[in-house]
């Protein structure tokens, strides 16, 4: 009996790890800053990796970044979404993938839009929008 006694609260922790734990592993929302790191990992790693690697990293990170699969509450989210489609649309540049570069900036773009919506003043969003605008026209420029 003193066995059964000393599992008990064992047991009940056991149970509430059980519980709890695989709540927060259900949610498939994720937050946009661990996109936007992942995108930064890779633009550093890329130079030295397989193109089809690279290629199959940016497909993954593209399936994270789309809107259903994140948490995008306030003008700060947008801004780590659009910046994570702005360094993957400057990756696939440097891979000459125009069409898909071309596809990070717009979505980039519109982001900082959604960001601007909600918060008209957001500065970093501006900036930042009108520096994704500067590398569609030089992605323009470097395509014809």
């Amino acid at each position: 009996m003193s066995n059964l006694v000393a599992l008990g609260p064992l047991l009940l922790v056991l149970m509430l790890f059980l519980i709890l734990v695989p709540v927060q592993y259900l949610s498939t929302r994720r937050k946009a800053w661990r996109a936007k790191e992942k995108v930064l990992e890779l633009a550093q790693t890329a130079p030295r990796t397989n193109l089809l690697k690279v290629q199959a990293k940016i497909k993954l990170i593209l399936e994270d970044l789309s809107p259903g699969r994140l948490t995008l509450k306030n003008a700060s989210d947008h801004i780590d979404r659009a910046d994570a489609f702005w360094k993957l649309g400057d990756l696939e540049l440097e891979l000459m993938q125009f069409v898909d570069s071309e596809f990070c900036y717009r979505a980039a773009i519109d982001s900082y839009n959604d960001a601007l919506r909600l918060e008209p003043g957001n500065r970093i969003a501006i900036s930042n929008k009108f520096n994704t605008v500067e590398c569609l026209n030089l992605l323009e420029r470097r395509r014809f």
